[in-house]
């Protein structure tokens, strides 16, 4: 399976099966970690797929990860477009801070968000229009190809050739670094 392939069905997993680890007093906690060993900056933010990721930012202060899937859509989770709730958002495409400086891509004001009819799916799309001056989406990048993932299953996890690439902007760190692991 190509890397793209590969980096988007990681993407789709993280959102779609919330991952759950034990914490030091084995509660169960809804937050993956990697060690800082294995975190490190993406140099590489204005080539696919990172130039895909985007920050979404809430008037609530809240910010998390984006993922352009279409014209005007971002693929996020639910948890995180709730946010919407209790105020605005916007979407922002940047080149890494550790690639070529900070620099706006294009920026979107978030106008809806499309939830699945089950509730307990931590996973949203959200709807956006360029601000002023702007792009749409897909005359900056091209969206996500999201293919068809029914091939994995426990087997093909546990196949070593198979690894996956995870990247974001975990609220943990520096806020404007697009991370990897």
């Amino acid at each position: 399976m190509k890397f793209c392939k590969k980096f988007v069905v990681a993407l789709l997993m993280l959102l779609v099966i919330p991952p759950v680890t034990l914490s030091q007093d084995n509660q169960v906690s809804s937050t993956a970690s990697a060690t800082q060993e294995e975190v490190y900056p993406i140099s590489n933010s204005d080539q696919p797929p990172h130039n895909i990721v985007g920050k979404l930012h809430f008037s609530t202060g809240f910010s998390a990860t984006g993922f352009v899937i279409g014209q005007d859509t971002i693929l996020t989770n639910r948890h995180v477009a709730n946010n919407l709730n209790q105020g605005t958002g916007d979407f922002k495409l940047a080149l890494n801070r550790h690639n070529k400086g900070q620099k706006i891509l294009g920026s979107y004001d978030v106008v809806s968000a499309i939830y699945p009819s089950n509730a307990e799916e931590d996973v949203a799309i959200l709807k956006v229009k360029p601000k002023q001056d702007n792009l749409p989406l897909n005359k900056v990048v091209a969206p996500a190809n999201i293919g068809n993932a029914n091939y994995i299953d426990d087997q093909w996890l546990t196949t070593s050739n198979n690894k996956f690439h995870i990247a974001g902007y975990p609220g943990n760190r520096e806020k404007e670094v697009l991370l990897q692991s």
